[in-house]
């Protein structure tokens, strides 16, 4: 909005092309543009704007890929995006390795890729609300990864992980995953027929 004061209407922000999604995590906003590209604001202390650096942003400001995006996913202090190879990339808090980049550094400031984890894509990612994120792929799979206090991420264990597991705990192979939701502290996944 270019301002840190509240509003108590909603306030029209123009922006120069059409966008294809926004999403809104704790306290950042990420933007996706019909032409992949992202931009971001908000508070920055963890680098989840994936500016390179843990400046606060009072306007949206321009993310600086390599790549087109195809989706992206505001979490509560973090940032997963998927490029249009297919490619996971993240950044911000990974205290709990909720960006999956097999390390617990707390902050990330710039995309880091994530090391694949199948050779299949991703067709549903959650992260929205805990410290821990989720994949489904589009051959059904699950995997998690991040805080693990309260056995969250569903691999029968506690303690966090920090990279992206296979969870098979509760699923059969028959079970169509249709949908995965993070809370703070508990992972639902809906299976159908």
């Amino acid at each position: 909005m270019g301002h840190r004061k509240d509003c108590k209407k909603p306030q029209l922000i123009a922006f120069d092309q059409p966008i294809l999604d926004v999403q809104c995590g704790n306290y950042h906003t990420i933007v996706l543009t019909a032409n992949g590209e992202v931009y971001t604001s908000g508070y920055n202390f963890y680098g989840q704007l994936g500016q390179g650096t843990f400046d606060t942003q009072d306007v949206l400001r321009k993310m600086i890929t390599h790549f087109k995006v195809s989706r992206i996913f505001a979490c509560s202090a973090h940032t997963l995006l998927e490029s249009e190879e297919n490619e996971l990339y993240g950044c911000g808090y990974n205290g709990c390795g909720q960006l999956g980049l097999s390390v617990f550094y707390e902050k990330v400031a710039s995309l880091a890729r994530v090391k694949p984890f199948s050779r299949n894509r991703a067709k549903v990612v959650a992260c929205r609300f805990g410290n821990h994120s989720l994949v489904v792929t589009d051959d059904n799979e699950l995997f998690a990864t991040g805080k693990n206090d309260s056995g969250q991420i569903g691999n029968g264990l506690e303690g966090d992980v920090n990279t992206f597991t296979p969870i098979t705990v509760g699923i059969s192979n028959q079970d169509k995953i249709v949908s995965v939701m993070c809370g703070m502290y508990h992972t639902v996944v809906i299976t159908g027929m």
